[in-house]
């Protein structure tokens, strides 16, 4: 049984999307990651190469949410600046970043195959930022795009295989960089928008001058796609020295405490090299790093509680310097120290602290593997929450609620349905007022729907494939049979909640639970009809018989055939026997003249009756007046009383 799955496009073309790793469809995504890596070293690529059906499936995810492990935040896929060059949107580049880190997660953990699906998924959020369209919206000082699925799909037919068209125009920049996947979405977001060349070829230049036989259009075009390309690149190059440091023999380990007086404080948020990490219970972060400069930052003020405040005053070899640089030679530890100082009472300008509390509601059964929220980097799984954060009035922060929640229980999850509180988006930046406050994400139960059909004998609407819906829902499902086939009936596996008709079609389908249905099909029934004899006389005041046969030429009969006969004149009288029945039979039909039935030769229609479906045999049928005796016929009478008197005549005149 073959299953196809339903989505929606968005960006740079996916090719449709993949029912799964092993039978990829190639779009621009797909083009662009791959070409990636023809300039990676052979070391830094190996394990990419190894799961590459997993790295190229991995570029649809962030457009396709239908997908058992889709992801669909679409509605992510864009940076924006002001007209003064300010980042004023960054939601793309920190889905660049997730996805950078989640695909280090699993190379850490030795999971090389999930680990090259987000990284797949991750060249997706930076590969999109080389569109026009994904720099320009109705919330930027430009406006929304003119322009957005033609370009794209033109640029689809362009790049639909590795080997594509414009392949020949990539071109590697010489240089591999050290670059997070969040600056390399941001530099590229920058070039497309404002064009750090000085040629002007800006977003709004190529929204307004949009022209495939301009080449200067074209060349620009080409360009960003190169850019993006060197960008991908120098991303994954960057992935792959982040493990091989993490995980080399000839690394360091850099360890940091952060102590009040001599007791270390958990919880604290401490920046090595741009990411972040958490002490433990006794204060401590330890990281593998490489030999030679790194930057390290401790976060300040620190509040885990509304009474009290903590704030950096400096490290154990003395310097103040927060954020500071340290080279590393060998394993190392440094301290940093830090006082607390009562809320409201921060030195320097500071100011109050208040709470703001996640939580969240639908989830049961939730499963405990998986995080559902993250809060400045840090992420916290359902039993969790709720919890509670301590911050400094005004400050900012940012967090994301998983879009899916996964569940303990088999063919159940959850999807994000709303978010309340201080916050309505799933996913944003949060100013902490004086008040303080809360979000809550409100979750929904989703049951997996598996459909299918007999292959080669038709499909369903929706299409054959694996999908969720929303609990307590009612679902359509359409049969859609082959020409040379018809609806036979719904084969369903389904939980003991779920309810629907199995000869129904369309059937409704309660979702009470999971349910796997498949529509079967058989060979559309069809039939011949014959008269034995097509045509007949048959005098006044008697009758006479027409034999039927009906015979199957294809198929089985769901239902018995009727007989109808159509056209009967006046003083004509009928009768079926044997009818209805299931093909091959046969019946009879009986037909009377009455002594008013009109002479002469009409022409009527049997008719053998399917369902809807209607097959005709003409029946001609002369009427004529019965033959009478010969004494009833009065020139017979005349005649004789002729040859009577002829004969007395004679007899008399021999007489005489």
């Amino acid at each position: 049984m073959q299953f196809y799955l339903i989505v929606e496009c968005y960006a740079w073309g996916n090719g449709g999307y993949s029912s799964s790793p092993n039978t990829l469809k190639y779009g621009t995504h797909d083009w662009l990651a791959e070409h990636a890596l023809d300039w990676l070293p052979n070391d830094a690529k190996q394990w990419i190469i190894t799961n590459l059906n997993l790295y190229l499936y991995g570029t649809e995810l962030p457009d396709n949410g239908r997908a058992p492990d889709g992801i669909g935040d679409t509605g992510l896929h864009h940076i924006y600046f002001s007209m003064d060059r300010v980042l004023i949107d960054d939601v793309a580049a920190r889905r660049a970043n997730a996805t950078f880190n989640q695909a280090l997660t699993f190379m850490l953990l030795g999971d090389f195959a999930s680990a090259a699906k987000y990284a797949g998924a991750m060249t997706h959020y930076i590969a999109d930022m080389a569109v026009f369209a994904h720099v320009m919206g109705s919330s930027t000082e430009w406006g929304a795009e003119v322009h957005h699925s033609d370009y794209e799909d033109y640029v689809g037919k362009k790049t639909s295989s590795y080997n594509s068209e414009w392949s020949i125009y990539l071109s590697f920049d010489g240089e591999l960089r050290f670059i997070t996947a969040y600056d390399a979405a941001i530099e590229l977001a920058y070039d497309t928008t404002f064009d750090r060349s000085g040629r002007g070829l800006t977003c709004v230049w190529m929204d307004r001058n949009y022209d495939w036989s301009n080449p200067i259009f074209v060349g620009r075009v080409l360009e960003s796609l190169n850019l993006a390309v060197n960008y991908i690149t120098d991303v994954l190059y960057t992935l792959y020295t982040v493990y091989t440091t993490q995980t080399s023999s000839e690394a360091f380990t850099l360890t940091i405490y952060v102590y009040y007086a001599n007791t270390g404080i958990h919880g604290v948020t401490v920046r090595v090299d741009s990411i972040d990490y958490t002490t433990d219970m006794e204060g401590k972060v330890s990281v593998k790093v490489s030999p030679g400069n790194h930057t390290v930052e401790v976060t300040s003020p620190y509040s885990p509680s509304p009474d009290i405040s903590y704030i950096f005053i400096g490290w154990s070899d003395y310097s103040t310097s927060n954020p500071r640089s340290i080279v590393v030679t060998s394993n190392m530890t440094i301290a940093a120290y830090m006082q607390p100082t009562p809320s409201g009472a921060l030195p320097n300008g500071g100011r109050q602290t208040a709470t703001v509390t996640f939580a969240v509601s639908g989830l049961t059964n939730p499963s405990p593997a998986r995080s559902i929220l993250v809060v400045d980097n840090q992420f916290y799984g359902a039993d969790q929450l709720p919890v509670t954060f301590t911050w400094e009035v005004g400050s900012t922060h940012v967090y994301a609620w998983a879009e899916i929640a996964e569940s303990i229980v088999e063919d159940t999850r959850f999807r994000l349905d709303s978010v309340t509180g201080l916050s309505n988006e799933p996913l944003g930046y949060i100013t902490v007022p004086p008040e303080g406050g809360f979000i809550e994400a409100i979750y929904r139960t989703q049951y997996r729907v598996g459909i299918g059909a007999e292959t080669g004998k038709g499909t369903t609407n929706p299409p054959p494939g694996i999908y969720w819906f929303d609990a307590e829902t009612y679902l359509n499902v359409t049969a859609i049979p082959e020409p040379k086939y018809e609806f036979k009936m719904w084969k369903a596996v389904a939980t003991a909640d779920v309810t629907y008709d199995r000869y129904s079609n369309p059937t409704i389908i309660w979702l009470g639970g999971s349910i796997d249905i498949v529509a079967e099909f058989i060979e559309k029934f069809d039939y011949h009809i014959n008269l034995i004899p097509s045509s007949i006389s048959v005098y006044k005041g008697k009758s006479v018989n027409v034999s039927i046969q009906v015979e199957r030429t294809a198929g089985e009969a769901r239902w018995e055939i009727r007989l109808s006969l159509s056209g009967i004149p006046r003083g004509v009288s009928y009768r079926f026997y044997g009818e209805p029945d299931y093909p091959p039979f046969s019946a009879i039909l009986t037909i009377t003249a009455s002594r008013d039935a009109p002479t002469g030769t009409h022409i009527l229609i049997v008719k053998a009756i399917y369902s809807e479906v209607v097959k005709e045999a003409p029946l001609s049928i002369t009427i004529m007046e019965p033959e009478r005796a010969w004494y009833e016929n009065s020139w017979i009478l005349a005649a004789a009383f002729l040859i009577a008197i002829v004969v007395i005549a004679i007899v008399l005149w021999k007489k005489v």
